[in-house]
């Protein structure tokens, strides 16, 4: 999962598999409760065949390591999120950096582009900001995936760690009824979404 400073919530991709056929989704987690929100299916004729390799810059631009199903060669998948729907999606090829498993990618500010673990135990940088250009650095072999690990989770915790934007409350839930006398008050537990929303307090 990656977290997207944008709107405060998490990003992750989930396949699905049936015995014929395989189906990918962009999925948003809330960072408070864990709930899991389908946001729309990455179909393999344009966004290739994802191996869970997945970033977010502080720009909020999205970035998917997968493999091109027409000629079987990795490349970068770029994109945005707006009202939930993706827009601006660019690709750009990988060849020389063939990739056949799961591996991970984190955004680092600090780094000005992607850190990548492949399934081969290799440490890459990458600039995806100009699609045209993609820039790509090997930094290094990570030990032990001779031994048949698999890198499932890169992370890097920043010295300032980006804000988060407070929204505005989309939906508030109580979840009991209450009747009160004239003059009474009580305290309630209620729940606000979206996790990171603030609004004024209002009194009658």
């Amino acid at each position: 999962m990656s977290m997207n400073y944008n709107d405060g919530f998490l990003y992750g991709m989930e396949m699905v598999q049936s015995y014929y056929e395989t189906w990918n989704y962009l999925v948003r987690v809330n960072p408070v409760n864990g709930e899991v929100l389908r946001l729309c299916e990455l179909d393999m004729n344009t966004y290739g065949y994802a191996f869970g390799n997945m970033a977010i810059d502080h720009d909020g631009n999205f970035y998917i390591i997968s493999i091109d199903i027409t000629n079987y060669k990795t490349m970068l998948v770029k994109f945005r999120l707006v009202n939930d729907e993706v827009t601006g999606i660019e690709t750009a090829s990988l060849a020389d950096w063939p990739t056949y498993n799961y591996g991970s990618m984190v955004y680092s500010g600090a780094n000005n582009g992607i850190f990548w673990a492949n399934d081969a135990g290799q440490l890459l940088w990458l600039d995806g900001s100009d699609m045209g250009n993609v820039k790509v650095m090997l930094l290094g072999d990570i030990a032990g995936m001779e031994y048949g690990a698999t890198n499932m989770g890169l992370l890097e915790i920043p010295d300032e760690e980006p804000s988060v934007p407070l929204r505005g409350a989309q939906r508030v839930n109580l979840a009991d009824s209450y009747l009160l006398l004239a003059g009474g008050t009580i305290s309630v537990g209620l729940s606000v979404e979206p996790w990171n929303a603030q609004a004024d307090a209002a009194y009658p």
